[in-house]
């Protein structure tokens, strides 16, 4: 679904706050919602129709009959949602007059994406969905020239249950890899982390550090190139991977 609008609607104390919903009534029944927080998701219930936050992605659970169905909506920029019975509202623009007078004056543009399923889906799979929609493949022109890389490659190879990749970036300090991950789900998940050494080279050591990159303490063990860790539920992790280069 892909939204251009011009926007000139303005709010004041005497008309209130003009919005633009998106507004999805679906054939659900004893629905409940689900939202992606800060690495993972939870489950809120609605009380007088009042909104609730959500990153990426919105899902709405329930049954058709006795069997269970479901809904994601993706988004690429809103963050306002609420479920009222089977109907679930995206505030899309709201005109505020107050810090600012104009806040949202001008053209917007908004990128949605319904995906229904049957059965369940789970939070990885919905944390997932919600990176691909975001971060979809971008396609550069170049001209023809050699070069050491193979034409097709992963950066690093994961192999994982339920974990997923927040973050890859080069160190503060130096030209190890930082790459963190969490595990969104109620159940612990083992991780295989081997970069490829076509690309970037082998594994020589990898630590356990925080958010200011600094080691924290027992780091996983590095075997043949790989290293094997387990997250528990709702484990968050930071990893220096330190790169031996051919």
């Amino acid at each position: 679904i892909d939204i251009s609008a011009d926007w000139f609607q303005r709010g004041s104390p005497e008309i209130g706050v003009p919005v633009l919903n998106l507004v999805l009534s679906l054939a659900l029944e004893s629905a409940c919602a689900r939202y992606e927080i800060p690495f993972g998701a939870v489950d809120r219930t609605l009380h007088d129709r009042e909104e609730v936050p959500a990153l990426q992605w919105a899902q709405v659970n329930g049954k058709i009959g006795t069997r269970p169905f479901g809904c994601l909506l993706l988004n690429d920029s809103k963050h306002g949602h609420s479920l009222d019975g089977s109907t679930l509202r995206m505030s899309l623009i709201r005109s505020a007059y107050e810090p600012d007078l104009l806040p949202e004056i001008g053209q917007h543009k908004i990128q949605l994406a319904l995906l229904p399923f049957a059965g369940a889906m789970a939070v990885d799979q919905a944390v997932r969905a919600g990176q691909a929609f975001n971060r979809s493949l971008r396609v550069i022109g170049t001209d023809i020239h050699s070069g050491a890389m193979p034409p097709v490659g992963q950066f690093i190879n994961i192999t994982s249950g339920t974990a997923v990749i927040s973050a890859v970036k080069q160190a503060e300090d130096g030209r190890d890899i930082i790459l963190r991950m969490y595990n969104p789900a109620t159940r612990s998940t083992t991780v295989k982390l081997e970069p490829n050494r076509g690309i970037i080279g082998s594994l020589a050591a990898i630590e356990k550090v925080d958010l200011m990159e600094q080691d924290v303490g027992k780091s996983p063990t590095v075997k043949r190139g790989a290293a094997v860790m387990r997250l528990g539920p709702h484990d968050i992790v930071t990893l220096r991977l330190r790169i031996k280069r051919s």
